[in-house]
């Protein structure tokens, strides 16, 4: 509900399972916020889409926090405790780029991946 309202669309929890239209758009919403919240860490967002903001703010305190240099995020993606979780981080951060060249003929040299700045 608080996604569609900052999405500024009508709730509707039976177009949620439905309307693939509306599901895209209140996804898309949401994981711009998360990249916007964690200043462009997509391995962060990508995490909290998945398990959470709670859980990410957890893993940042117990496995120490990339964006203060204590770790590097590679490291950090290895110790997410949840296996589901992990792999997806993993999966969506190797497809990112590969579909960013696909897309718009634009690969992001690995150095600058994990920069904490927005990658579009």
């Amino acid at each position: 509900k608080l996604v569609s309202k900052q999405a500024k669309l009508p709730y509707s929890e039976s177009r949620l399972t439905s309307d693939p239209e509306y599901n895209i758009n209140l996804g898309s919403h949401y994981i711009a916020g998360l990249i916007l919240d964690y200043d462009g860490a997509y391995p962060f967002a990508v995490a909290a889409y998945n398990a959470g903001p709670n859980r990410v703010k957890y893993w940042k305190k117990i496995n120490k926090d990339p964006q203060k240099n204590q770790i590097n995020y590679v490291d950090w993606i290895e110790l997410i405790k949840f296996r589901e979780t992990r792999n997806y981080v993993q999966r969506v951060l190797e497809n990112y780029n590969v579909y960013r060249y696909i897309l718009e003929k634009k690969p992001i040299p690995m150095k600058n991946f994990f920069r904490d700045n927005p990658l579009y």
